[in-house]
């Protein structure tokens, strides 16, 4: 297999540049520019917005081949093939999800089948499911849609024989979910893909297990955290010389039709160093970031702390951020045949996280009021604990939920 160098125009990502006076280019100020913009000669996709608008984004129709490339070398670094016959669950149009992954893979010269989540049906009953190698959807979309297929019909993993690649967006993809879909699947390999509607492919999980960015495209900087202080110096990654944590920004200087420069997207990633491609992995929203006495905490850094405590035996989780006497607390909710194991999993954590061992080792003198474990049988019992009432804001991730008090 190619490795993301030699797929690259590495050439180019040396050619690529934006001013160092351009601003930070919020979603809201995106979203403002494009609600009522015509645009002509153009394919425009929409994704849900600040104002619950869904917002709107235009990609140049005589460059749309350019777009099908970037798509095509970002599934070459995931291992797609051009012998790979494709199965699409993207949304349709007006989502970019399926008509990317439609676009990319057949760039690439690989066969699809369908357009969409809605018509995979149509596979099946052409009887074309037996040539499929690949699929593209997200995490739940693919639970939810294989959970159908065994029910219409049988396990994915006979309706689909050939089946051996995944590629997911839209969502993390924690370990336990993984397996699940390997096993329901009957994946070889299921790789992460990150991207987002203004950017397209921002990002492919390649053989590393992380991310390798389509910097041949796209100029991609971060605004680095300090001592839990995020600082307001872009930083391109491939100048970072240690692994970093920081909001991500997005500059794509050949778009035409919207301009699209230091485009700050909410995520925050961490940059692991490398030459001439460093690699990302995404920690989480940055709305979604727990500050426990000023100490960070991201979605990731939680999960993996539990997978490094108990493996697969949690099947999910969610997370309550809250505050006891003026103190931040965590408590977490395991699902799961295990035991508490309190102490190791705060080992795992502050591994994961030392600057909440930090903030955690001043317990006594109230930084942090606790950071607990509960062990639950399945959601029901969760929902029941975590009523409504306590609920001020259920985020864009289901795991995190910060509650009134907070």
């Amino acid at each position: 297999m190619e490795q993301a160098e030699e797929i690259l125009d590495m050439a180019k990502a040396e050619s690529l540049e934006i001013s160092d006076k351009e601003d930070i280019l919020t979603p809201k100020e995106l979203e403002e520019k494009t609600r009522d913009a015509v645009f002509e000669d153009a394919l425009t996709f929409e994704s849900s917005g600040t104002s619950g608008e869904p917002k709107r984004i235009p990609y140049a129709t005589e460059n749309l081949e350019k777009q099908k490339i970037h798509e095509k070398k970002a599934f070459q670094i995931g291992g797609m093939t051009e012998e790979d016959v494709v199965m699409t669950l993207g949304a349709p149009l007006n989502s970019i999800s399926g008509w990317a992954s439609r676009s990319g893979s057949r760039k690439l010269g690989a066969e699809v089948l369908n357009r969409s989540f809605n018509d995979y049906r149509n596979v099946i009953k052409s009887r074309e499911n037996k040539d499929v190698t690949a699929i593209f959807a997200t995490p739940l979309v693919a639970k939810a849609i294989g959970e159908e297929i065994e029910e219409e019909f049988e396990n994915p993993e006979n309706i689909f024989p050939g089946m051996s690649k995944g590629f997911m967006f839209g969502d993390l993809l924690p370990e336990n979910l993984k397996q699940d879909l390997k096993n329901q699947w009957g994946f070889n390999q299921l790789r992460s893909l990150y991207g987002t509607v203004e950017a397209d492919v921002i990002a492919i999980e390649d053989e590393t297990g992380k991310l390798a960015p389509m910097i041949d495209r796209l100029v991609i900087e971060i605004l680095p955290y300090e001592n839990g202080e995020k600082k307001q110096e872009p930083v391109d990654i491939r100048e970072i010389e240690d692994e970093t944590k920081g909001s991500i920004l997005i500059s794509d200087p050949e778009r035409e039709k919207i301009e699209l420069t230091r485009y700050e997207i909410g995520d925050i990633i961490r940059v692991y160093p490398g030459d001439p491609v460093p690699r990302i992995e995404v920690l989480g929203r940055e709305d979604n970031t727990i500050n426990l006495g000023g100490a960070p905490l991201y979605e990731n850094e939680l999960h993996k702390a539990l997978v490094d405590t108990y493996g697969s035996r949690v099947t999910d989780w969610k997370a309550l951020v809250s505050r006891e006497n003026s103190k931040p607390a965590l408590d977490l909710f395991v699902i799961g045949q295990i035991q508490e194991e309190k102490e190791n999993f705060l080992e795992n954590l502050f591994e994961r996280a030392p600057p909440v061992k930090e903030a955690y080792s001043d317990v006594g003198s109230g930084i942090i009021d606790h950071i607990d474990i509960h062990v639950r049988h399945d959601e029901e019992e969760i929902r029941s604990e975590i009523s409504s009432e306590k609920i001020e804001n259920d985020v864009k991730s289901d795991r995190i939920i910060f509650g009134k008090s907070f």
